[in-house]
């Protein structure tokens, strides 16, 4: 059960419910009551909604899912998360009931069951426990989250007034403890209850139990419920004994706030509590009267009469006095603990001699103490008696996990290391599962990793179960690629290992013995032999050796070219470095060696060039260069004397080449009567003798070139003539 804010849960665990019945039904009971078929037989469902002004809206339903829940019971109960009690029934039935859930919403919900009360049963009662935990979100009462148990006279067409149970979410419930889980949460731990139906013989009745949210939504309920089958007709048990008994039990109704017991005409009070043990047996048909006072709002104050009975049956109950038993539990079921008793008893089991508490779960008890058996017989004659149940220390059992190994080595648990420091005397067995129900065949030779169980039993046979890790590591499997580079080799990328195992982590030696690490493993200068060491988790290594070959880089001087005037000389670049060294020379543009120069023989344009120098093992190195070409002292302008725009792809064009480090400022094209025809900067654009797309016609033209020297940082002019012709 999961913690939800906010959360009202109503826990309701109906038990023993005590109903007189015909002998034709189960145990004196309705079918099913007690929800022993695991279903819903013989029950009404009702599901719906609280509304604002607290009534409750609902319909007749099916079981719904996760609302009317079948809950079986089992050996390890579920504990509520509030109050910490089983959400099974304590009495030991196989089958409770959850009514609700923690979803809130509003929602309401409600089950019944209806009772035919045999005509000749004027003596009646309803005996239920329940437990209840409530979150008070402090709404008015109405609107308050809500468990209500009520019994509607059908008969008489109306609610028994005294029958009427309701717990609305407060503070100051009587019996309630604050929870030390959510906010503001209120429980009360298991608590029996007697409704009185005396005089209701003939009658038909209704029992309901409802669930509802808070009004708002916000807040959540749900309940349990679990029946005893096995019920009796009268309101006050133990009134009738047997030959030979030495004493008479009377057992009041459960879960009232006082109890007075008097004699029939009230004239001595014999008791308080809600059994009186009457010593020596009275004499039959000794009438007692008991007066018994609800808690404020839970019942109405009635007084209850029995009258002691007689049988003939025999009765004996006999109990061991003490049962000694292991920590996994203590059956005090089984036969031997009442053996001697008269036949077929029925046996309840108690945490108290005043039987308010059940033993939750009688097969399996894992806590030393005093419990107390009831036996009664089908007269109702009945005793209960203490038994002293003594739950033995476990084993000391003490596992020293054993050091891992690698494949193919194997590990044996068997040896004394492995449970050093444990009891003295234990009987050790090896299981592959913690129930112990698969043997481990090869305890003293493991060749596989995972968790193991040993078990250790000692005199008495109390045993205790715990774990044993064996690990065995696999050898990591790589491939070493050898490997080859200049000035320098990184024994760490992965290029150098292949490797089919995950999670291996590497070291690097120079010595096989692994004592002599490698300084920096991912730089390695000389050429030998070198060592990896792989290792996983498991601690399993293995050290590859690796063969390392580190290639000189070439060493080579560049010396610039003498300066040249250019058109008259050109930069030979090869004459940068000593040729005929063993090494090849190749010549570029860029550092990156991207782009060759075309004629590193005859460089005609000054600036920084590279040389890369190779070696016979491939290993490579780049150096700069600098041509130094000087322009000639004044541009020198290569112009045409004539060009005819005919399109015959001879001359088609005036076009200006000029040799010098300069900057054009313009190029401008005059006709006879000094009109500008042309006027562009660009050189590598050109004149088609034309202009706004209109052809000139036939004749001779100016042209003037002005610009910037950069290199001698002058300015400088040109002009001449160029003849158009057709």
């Amino acid at each position: 059960m999961r913690y939800i804010n906010n959360l009202w849960i109503a826990a309701l665990f109906i038990s023993n419910i005590s109903i007189a019945q015909p002998s034709s039904l189960n145990n004196g009971c309705m079918p099913n009551i007690g929800f022993e078929l695991g279903s819903f037989d013989n029950w009404s469902c009702f599901a719906g909604k609280i509304l604002r002004d607290g009534t409750l809206d609902l319909a007749s339903t099916s079981p719904v899912v996760d609302r009317h829940s079948i809950i079986q019971n089992f050996s390890n109960q579920e504990l509520d998360l509030f109050g910490g009690f089983p959400v099974n029934c304590p009495n030991g039935s196989g089958y409770s009931v959850r009514l609700g859930n923690a979803r809130g919403g509003g929602e309401a919900e409600r089950i019944n069951y209806i009772i035919n009360i045999p005509a000749n049963q004027n003596d009646y009662s309803i005996l239920y426990n329940y437990a209840v935990v409530f979150q008070n979100p402090t709404h008015q009462p109405w609107e308050q989250p809500r468990f209500t148990s009520k019994i509607f006279n059908i008969s008489d067409n109306k609610y028994i007034d005294c029958g009427a149970f309701e717990f609305v979410a407060s503070s100051n419930l009587p019996g309630f403890k604050i929870s030390g889980v959510g906010n503001n949460v209120f429980y009360k731990e298991w608590s029996p209850v007697t409704i009185n139906l005396t005089g209701l013989a003939g009658k038909t009745v209704r029992l309901e139990f409802s669930t509802n949210d808070c009004a708002f939504t916000q807040h959540f309920g749900y309940a349990y419920i679990d029946v005893n089958e096995d019920c009796l007709s009268a309101p006050i048990s133990g009134s009738t004994y047997c030959g030979g008994a030495e004493s008479v039990n009377l057992t009041a109704p459960f879960g009232f706030a006082s109890y007075s017991w008097f004699t029939s005409d009230f004239s001595k009070l014999l008791g308080s509590e809600n059994i009186l043990n009457i010593s020596p047996v009275p004499p039959a048909n000794t009438t007692y009267a008991l007066v018994i006072l609800p808690y404020d709002g839970l019942g109405c104050q009635d007084t209850l009469y029995s009258t002691i009975q007689v049988s003939p049956q025999p009765f004996k109950l006999n109990v061991i006095s003490e049962i000694t038993g292991c920590p996994t539990g203590v059956d005090i079921t089984v036969a031997s603990i009442t053996a001697g008793s008269t036949p077929g008893l029925t046996y309840a089991y108690y945490t108290n001699l005043s039987q308010t508490n059940y033993v939750p779960i009688p097969s399996k008890i894992t806590t030393s103490g005093i419990y107390y058996i009831k036996g009664v017989n089908s007269a109702g004659c009945n005793d209960i008696k203490p038994l002293r149940v003594t739950v033995l220390e476990p084993p000391d059992l003490n596992i020293t996990n054993p050091s891992g190994v690698c494949m193919p080595q194997k590990i044996n648990i068997t040896v004394p290391a492995i449970t050093e420091g444990s009891e003295t005397g234990l009987a050790l067995s090896y299981w592959k599962n913690l129930a112990t129900t698969i043997p481990l065949p090869n305890a003293t030779a493991i060749d596989l990793s995972g968790t193991y169980y040993i078990k250790g039993v000692k005199n008495g046979g109390c045993a205790a179960v715990k774990a044993v890790e064996v690990k065995i590591g696999e050898i990591p499997n790589i491939v070493i690629k050898n490997p080859t580079a200049c000035g320098k080799v990184d024994l760490t990328a992965t290029s150098i290992i292949s490797e089919n195992t995950q999670d291996i982590s590497y070291s690097y030696w120079n010595d096989a013995a692994a004592t002599i690490s490698v300084p920096e493993a991912s730089a390695v200068t000389s050429t030998g032999t070198y060592y990896i060491n792989a290792s996983v988790s498991s601690g399993c290594t293995i050290l590859y050796p690796v063969i390392v070959t580190v290639n000189p880089f070439p060493d080579f001087v560049v010396t610039d070219p003498a300066a040249v005037i250019y058109p008259l000389m050109t930069v030979d670049l090869t004459s940068a470095v000593k040729q005929n060294t063993g090494l090849s020379f190749t010549y570029w543009l860029d550092s990156l060696t991207r782009k060759p120069v075309s004629n590193p023989k005859a460089v005609d344009k000054r600036g920084k060039y590279y040389i890369r120098g190779a070696n016979e093992f491939g290993c490579m190195i780049i150096k700069p260069v600098n041509a130094v070409i000087i322009p000639p002292p004044e541009p020198i302008v290569y112009v045409p004397t004539a060009f005819t725009p005919n399109n015959d792809g001879l001359n088609d064009v005036f076009r200006i080449k000029i040799i010098g480090e300069t900057t054009i400022a313009h190029l401008k094209i005059y006709n006879r009567w000094g009109q500008v025809v042309y006027d562009d900067p660009n050189l590598n654009r050109y004149w088609d003798g034309k202009l706004k797309s209109l052809e000139l016609p036939v004749g001779v033209y100016v042209w003037i070139l002005s610009g910037f020297d950069s290199y001698f940082k002058k300015p400088f002019a040109q002009k001449g003539l160029i003849t158009l012709l057709r």
